[in-house]
C-alpha cells in the first residue's frame, strides 16, 4: 500500500494489507529461508542471448549448514541462466503441499532460462499426502548433482523426487534417499523417483541419468519417462519399486528411444498398492528400448492362489472394436487343486480403447522342477 522503499537503501518501510487478520506474535519473513532472495541478489546485470528475453544471469549461491534447516513455505523459483546453487550441508524442508518445492525456471517456458546447476540439494518433505515434486525442472540444460531426500518423522511425502518438463538437455548425476523413503505410495497415488510427464510438444524432455541409487524399499516407482523424447540411464541401481522400475515410450506422442547401460535392477517382493497384479521391470509403450550390461530387467508375476499341485498360467488378450485382438499379455499364475475358483486380477488401461478382455489359461501339471506334462489352452 506504500512505504519508503528505495533501491540500495539500508532501511525502509513497507505498508501492506493482508487478506486475513493476524494477531500478536506473527512475523514477516522469507518464504524460502532466504534461498530465493540470495538467488536474485547473486544475478549479474548481463542480458542473455536469444529468444528476446531480457534476463539477468549468472552468480553463485551457497546454501551452507549454518542456517539449516531452510524452510520453504512457497515454491522456490530459480530464475537466472548460468547460475550455480550449491547446498553445502544445508537441508531444505518443504512445507508446500501439492506444489513443487524447488523449481528451475519460472514454470512457464523452458527457453527463458538455461544452464542452471544445482549441487548437493537434500530436501525433507513436511506435508502429509503431498503430490508435488521435490524438484521441478522447466529450464533448459539444467544439471543436478548428488541430490537426495532426508527422512521425515511426520510421514510426509513428495509426489515425485524430480519432475522434468521440456528440458531438452536434462542431466541428473547422483540421486539417493537418505534415512528412509519419502515417495507417496497408496491406492490413490503412486509417485516415481524421476518423472517426465509429457506429452510430446508440451513437455518434450531429453535426458541423461547416471549414478542414481533408487533403492525404493517398496515405496514408489523408479523412472516414469513419458516425454516422447530420448532417455539414457547408465551406471545406476533401480530396485524395490511398487509397480515398475522403468516406464516409457510413445503413449503420449513423440519418437522416444530409451537406452540403459550397466543398470542393476531387482524387483524384490514389494506389493502393488492397487492390488495383486505384480510389477514390471520395464514397460515400453512403443518406441525402442535398448539394454547393455547390468542385471535385469526383472519383474514379479502375481500368484492368485496356492491350494494344489496344478499350475495355471493366465494371459490377458485385449480386444479392440476396430483393431481386433492384442498379443497375449502375462497376468500371473496359480497353484490350484483344479476345483476351487481362482480370481485373476489385472489392471485394464481405459485409454487403450479395448471393449472386452479375454483370458487365456495354460495348464501345467508338473512335479517339482520337471518339464510340463500336459499343456492346454482355452479362451473364456
Amino acid at each position: 500500500m506504500g512505504g519508503t522503499v528505495q533501491k540500495g537503501g539500508s532501511s525502509c518501510t513497507i505498508n501492506i494489507r493482508t487478506a486475513y487478520q493476524h494477531g500478536a506474535g506473527y512475523k514477516i519473513g522469507s518464504a524460502s529461508g532466504g534461498i530465493k532472495e540470495a538467488s536474485e541478489d547473486a544475478l549479474l546485470q548481463v542480458e542473455p542471448y536469444g529468444f528476446g528475453y531480457r534476463r539477468r544471469q549468472g552468480g553463485l549461491v551457497v546454501v551452507d549448514a549454518l542456517g539449516s534447516p531452510y524452510k520453504a513455505y512457497a515454491p522456490i523459483y530459480v530464475e537466472g541462466s548460468n547460475q550455480q546453487i550449491e547446498f553445502s550441508g544445508g537441508v531444505l524442508e518443504c512445507y508446500v503441499s501439492n506444489q513443487d518445492c524447488f523449481i528451475t525456471g519460472d514454470g512457464q517456458k523452458s527457453v527463458r532460462y538455461t544452464n542452471i546447476a544445482v549441487t548437493g540439494l537434500r530436501a525433507r518433505p513436511m506435508a502429509i499426502g503431498n503430490t508435488g515434486s521435490m524438484i521441478y525442472d522447466q529450464a533448459n540444460k539444467s544439471t543436478f548433482r548428488n541430490i537426495g531426500t532426508v527422512f521425515s518423522s511426520t510421514k510426509a511425502t513428495f509426489g515425485h523426487y524430480v519432475t522434468i518438463c521440456d528440458d531438452q538437455a536434462f542431466t541428473l548425476d547422483g540421486l539417493q534417499q537418505f534415512d528412509g523413503n519419502n515417495l507417496r505410495t497408496d491406492a490413490a497415488f503412486v509417485g516415481s523417483a524421476i518423472y517426465a510427464p509429457g506429452p510430446f510438444n508440451i513437455c518434450s524432455a531429453n535426458g541423461w541419468i547416471t549414478h542414481v541409487d533408487l533403492t525404493l524399499d517398496c515405496h514408489g516407482n523408479g523412472v516414469d519417462w513419458n516425454s516422447g523424447n530420448n532417455l539414457r540411464i547408465s551406471d545406476s541401481v533401480i530396485q524395490g519399486w511398487s509397480q515398475f522400475g522403468l516406464r516409457g515410450g510413445l503413449k503420449r506422442g513423440g519418437y522416444a528411444n530409451i537406452e540403459w547401460q550397466n543398470v542393476y535392477e531387482e524387483s524384490g517382493r514389494c506389493p502393488n498398492p492397487v492390488g495383486n497384479i505384480g510389477s514390471a521391470g520395464v514397460i515400453q509403450q512403443g518406441g525402442v528400448f535398448k539394454q547393455s550390461g547390468g542385471i535385469g530387467p526383472q519383474g514379479r508375476m502375481p500368484q492368485f492362489s496356492n491350494n494344489g499341485p496344478i499350475i495355471y498360467e493366465y494371459w490377458i488378450v485385449m480386444h479392440h472394436p476396430s483393431y481386433g485382438d492384442s498379443l497375449p499379455l502375462p497376468a500371473g499364475y496359480a497353484r490350484s487343486d483344479g476345483k476351487s475358483a481362482v480370481t485373476v486380477n489385472w489392471a485394464p488401461d481405459g485409454r487403450g480403447g479395448a471393449d472386452q478382455y479375454k483370458i487365456l489359461r495354460k495348464t501345467w501339471e508338473r512335479t517339482g522342477d520337471k518339464a510340463p506334462l500336459t499343456v492346454q489352452e482355452n479362451f473364456s
